[in-house]
Order: C-alpha cells, then structure tokens, then sequence
C-alpha cells in the first residue's frame, strides 16, 4: 500500500507537465518552453482518515471505505504559462489531455477533446471564476489510488497568465465539488511573498501562502502530503 502511494505521488506531481497540451504545432517535450509553461506550484493532499488506513499499511477492502471520506484527495496547482493567450488558447486541450491520461486514451494534443467526448465525457462552462472555468467529472471503475469504483473531478480556472488545476477524487466528486476552494483562492489576496519549498508539504509564501488554512473550515479533515514545484520539475526534464 506504502509503495502504490508513492507510486501515485510521483504520478500526479509529473501528470500535468506529461500530458500538456500546446498548440496545433511541434513540439519538443524535452523543452519546457516549447510546451508554454514555465513554472508554477502545487500541493496534494489527503483525507485524514483514508491517510491513516493508508499508512496502516494493510489493503482496505472497499466496505471500509464506505462513509469514511466522500472525497479523500485533492490536489491543487497554479501553473504559470507564458502568456495568457498561449494559457487560453490550451485550456480545453490541458483539461482532455489530463481525462484522456486517467482513461488511458490513446490520443494526442490535438483529438483528446473528441476522444474523451466520445467517452461521454461533458466539458462544463463554470460562471463567477477566474477570466473562464471548465469542468468535467469522471465516473471510474478503477480509481488511481485504492483500486475501487470512484469518481474524479477536474476544475481548470483561467486567470491571466496562470491556470489553476484542482483535482478532486472520492465517492462524492461531482461537479461543484471544487468550487468552495477555488472561490477561496481567487478571494484570498495575492502573495509576492517568497516561496520557502518543502515537498513534504509544508510549503510558504507566495501560492502556498493563497491556499486556506489547515485548521479551516474547508481543509479541516485534510493532511497536505506533498507540494509540487512545477519549475523545478520542467528544467528537470
């Protein structure tokens, strides 16, 4: 269980920069700046429950899931693109390409809207957020992380030059779902404070800084686990 969590992990902090979507051109993955992104943060975490049947280090049966989290994990990004026609014109490609990888569609940058379309999949216009907001959920037999039937809720908001990923996955992932967090992140104000890193979690300043308290409302049953810096990860590659 210890070694599919990690597993996992390492999945969703390389997913967003695997599957991004550029425009209708070449592209060289090994260049970042090929893709149009060139930096950003994220932070993955999880319900505090299911965390604590994970790392018991036993493989829970799918009844010991009912009624202990509807949703039990989340992960939020803020990608920076560079610039806000390139993060626009790629907001819809990003989001089908991202549905396409958990589907494990066999599609590129340009066809995962129709493929996953086909799938039966909905894109869903969302008002009141950012300069656009589109949704879509997906109902899975076989969830990334516990291996049960479960549901995926992706949020992509625009707003500038950035685009805001929240992922959403657990048995009441529908849509809406990531709504009160991310109405959260555009009321808080902007930090320019520096980002002081730690993967493991315990990240400050700047994104971090944006995102609601441990001891609130909205996170109060969640243990962030890991954060992401997408710089770092793009001059990687």
């Amino acid at each position: 269980m210890i070694k599919r969590f990690s597993l996992l992990v390492a999945l969703l902090m390389t997913l967003s920069l695997a599957v991004t979507p550029v425009a209708a051109q070449g592209v060289d993955l090994d260049d970042p700046e090929s893709m149009g992104i060139v930096g950003g943060y994220g932070r993955l975490y999880f319900a505090a429950s299911v965390m604590d049947l994970m790392m018991s280090g036993e493989a829970p049966e799918a009844e010991t899931l009912d009624g202990l989290a509807d949703v039990y994990m989340i992960m939020v990004l803020g990608l920076e693109f560079a610039s806000a026609d390139i993060a626009d014109e790629n907001l819809d490609g990003f989001l089908c390409s991202m549905l396409a990888s958990y589907l494990e569609l066999e599609t590129d940058v340009n066809s995962a809207c129709d493929d996953v379309m086909e799938e039966g999949l909905e894109l869903i216009d969302v008002e009141g957020l950012g300069d656009r907001a589109i949704e879509s959920t997906v109902v899975m037999d076989e969830d990334p992380v516990l291996g049960f039937a479960g549901k995926l809720n992706l949020l992509l908001v625009r707003d500038g030059s950035t685009v805001y990923v929240f992922l959403h996955i657990g048995p009441g992932a529908e849509a809406g779902t990531a709504d009160p967090l991310a109405a959260f992140l555009f009321s808080a104000d902007p930090s320019d404070t520096e980002v002081v890193f730690d993967e493991d979690g315990g990240s400050t300043g700047g994104f971090f800084d944006m995102l609601p308290p441990a001891d609130g409302p909205l996170l109060a049953d969640f243990i962030p686990v890991a954060d992401m810096d997408m710089g770092a990860e793009l001059s990687a590659e």
